[in-house]
């Protein structure tokens, strides 16, 4: 098996564009899951989308809850 990184490799290859896609499909479903199960403890909630600035946002309004429900923050946040 060969991994190759290829910048713009959507813009030249079908499969790469439709592994791109259904990625990207696969995030919002997920998202969507995500904001769900942290809106039926906390209605008023606004969602977030997963990007930087709005997810900083997220955490915080949900850090009590995590604590109440025993859930290391870190593992809602990815490290680079």
């Amino acid at each position: 098996i060969g991994i190759s990184f290829i910048k713009d490799g959507d813009a030249s290859d079908f499969s790469i564009a439709l592994s791109s896609i259904f990625s990207k499909y696969y995030r919002e479903l997920s998202m969507l899951k995500l904001n769900g199960f942290f809106r039926s403890f906390i209605p008023s909630l606004k969602p977030t989308s997963g990007y930087p600035l709005d997810s900083k946002r997220f955490i915080r309004e949900i850090t009590p809850l995590l604590r109440n429900l025993n859930v290391d923050k870190n593992n809602l946040i990815r490290v680079r």
